[in-house]
Parts: C-alpha cells; structure tokens; sequence
C-alpha cells in the first residue's frame, strides 16, 4: 500500500506479509522496525511487537517491543469464564514479563447458554506480583 509521505513529497510503501493461513505475520513500514504477529495452535493472535533487533523474531528477552494476550478459561459454580491476560516486556534484555492488563467476562451462564455479550470486568495490575489463575478445560458438550 502506498501513501504520501508528510508534505507529500515522496510516497512510502507499507508491506503486509501472510503465512499459509492468511494469518498477518509481518508489517513492514520503511519509517520504524517491522511489526510481527504470533498466533497459537487455533488462530488466535497471542503476541505482537516491534523487531528492533531485526531478526525477524520476536525476542521477549532481547531488545524488541512484544505485547502478549493469553486466554484461559476458569469455572466458578455453574459459570465458565474467559480471563484474558495481557503482558508486555517492558526491560531490554530480561525476558521477565509485566502483566498489565487481566479481564474476566462471563463465557458461560450455567444454564446451556453461551452469553454473546458480555460485560468484562478489567484488572490493572501496577506492580509486578504473581497471579493465581485457575485453567480448566471444557469438555462438555454445550448447546448454542
């Protein structure tokens, strides 16, 4: 894709580049580092970042700018939610992540239905800490 540069004098060209499952893997823009996406084994997006490094990998414990999301699914009585945990590596070289972000929405109700909507409930963390969270598998099956 290309676009006016400021003042327009010169026109740049932003690459977007694919893997075989059409998944968005790389984005190249000629003004900062490349942009690099991960997915899990199902499709999800689970980390992004900048390659500072320019390898063409996302290295938590190097130089480069990752964010990462991971989902788990925790039961609480009859409900099943889905907690989303986002980290990022704030610290060259460390690997060690900082979590600052969790959410909780209710995937579940109980009462055979999945809920489409949902209100998620959004924990800041300020510091670094360990957090308990519970994974459990659905493995029943469920109605739509």
């Amino acid at each position: 894709m290309e676009r006016p540069d400021f003042g327009g004098a010169q026109t740049s060209s932003i690459e977007y580049e694919y893997n075989t499952k059409g998944q968005l893997i790389r984005l190249v823009n000629p003004h900062r580092a490349d942009t690099l996406f991960e997915y899990d084994e199902l499709g999800n997006q689970m980390a992004s970042g900048l390659d500072l490094n320019n390898n063409t990998v996302l290295n938590r414990d190097g130089i480069d700018r990752v964010s990462e999301t991971e989902t788990i699914y925790e039961v609480d009585g009859s409900n099943v939610f889905r907690v989303s945990i986002s980290k990022i590596y704030p610290d060259d070289d460390s690997g060690i992540p900082l979590t600052n972000s969790i959410q909780k929405a209710v995937f579940w109700d109980g009462q055979n239905n999945w809920l489409k909507t949902n209100m998620p409930s959004t924990f800041m963390v300020k510091r670094q800490e360990p957090i308990e969270l519970l994974f459990v598998p659905i493995n029943r099956k469920l109605s739509l």
